[in-house]
């Protein structure tokens, strides 16, 4: 059973950990947790946002994306949403949670 499929959410790291600086269409987020820094694009990062103020199932992740400006809706695919929130938790910014 995938994460998508169980009913679980998806939650960010803390809001402290991170430093954003925008750069136009992308955004670098420094983890401070991890040492790194990661180079996202606009729908990356208003995902990763959204996930740190709370968890977040990935449909109601989509629901919240959908109504934000500047995100295509094409880009709003739950198996692309799924693939980045695994792609987060590998690099440890996201973990599953159960929804509160």
């Amino acid at each position: 059973m995938s994460e998508s499929e169980s009913g679980l959410a998806w939650q960010g790291v803390s809001s402290d950990a991170l430093c954003w600086l925008e750069l136009g269409d992308e955004v670098l987020v420094y983890h401070s947790g991890s040492g790194d820094t990661h180079l996202l694009d606009t729908l990356s990062a208003s995902v990763l946002r959204l996930v740190c103020d709370r968890p977040l199932t990935l449909a109601r992740l989509t629901a919240l994306l959908a109504d934000r400006p500047g995100i295509p809706r094409d880009e709003l695919d739950g198996s692309e949403l799924a693939a980045l929130m695994k792609r987060f938790r590998r690099l440890g910014l996201v973990d599953v949670v159960k929804p509160c």
